[in-house]
């Protein structure tokens, strides 16, 4: 025996299995079918009373992890017979085990983007050359320079100059927009340098 969310081994369903504790999982490795009944010497077996005697006794093995309404519990039937028995589970848990989800819909989305010139960002770095304005780190490429608008262009539509904006790297690119308005380039420089 295990202790409270353990795990029940039940090797055979008996009744009267009351145990203090609430179990996480039971295994069950044969399904507890009743077995054929002599009546004067002879022996009569129906495949009802056996099916009702397995449902009765695995709603007593399954009693202990199942003692109230929102108990979870995994139950694993090793017997390939269980199929023959299905109407042991309460009809409480019968809903989750058909529970289903909604996915795969579509929706659509309207999203808005600022929109850039892509010239700028030629003229920037044909001006100022492959390199950070801050930081002026020496091993910077080109895909890691980004144009950072000294006024940004969320305050409106207009028309950019050259002197309005500046190349930076990535990471002081992103320091620059740490708020709003963006940290201006002196004090960029003076964090840089730190």
């Amino acid at each position: 025996m295990s202790p409270a969310g353990g795990v029940l081994n039940a090797v055979a369903a008996r009744p009267r299995v009351d145990l203090p504790v609430q179990w996480a999982s039971i295994v069950v490795p044969k399904i507890p079918f009743g077995p054929p009944m002599e009546i004067e010497r002879e022996i009569h077996s129906s495949y009802i009373d056996s099916r009702n005697v397995g449902i009765r006794r695995m709603r007593q093995v399954i009693g202990p992890g199942l003692r109230h309404p929102d108990a979870a519990c995994d139950l694993h039937l090793l017997d390939g017979w269980h199929a023959q028995i299905a109407g042991f589970l309460p009809p409480r848990f019968k809903d989750r085990l058909t529970e289903s989800w909604a996915e795969g819909g579509r929706s659509e989305n309207t999203t808005s983007k600022f929109e850039r010139d892509w010239r700028v960002r030629r003229y920037v770095l044909n001006h100022y050359g492959v390199k950070c304005l801050t930081c002026e780190d020496p091993k910077l490429i080109e895909r890691q320079i980004e144009v950072h608008q000294l006024n940004p262009i969320a305050e409106g539509e207009r028309r950019t100059k050259l002197e309005e904006v500046i190349p930076l790297c990535a990471n002081c690119h992103r320091r620059a927009h740490t708020e709003n308005p963006p940290v201006p380039l002196e004090k960029l420089h003076d964090i840089a340098r730190v």
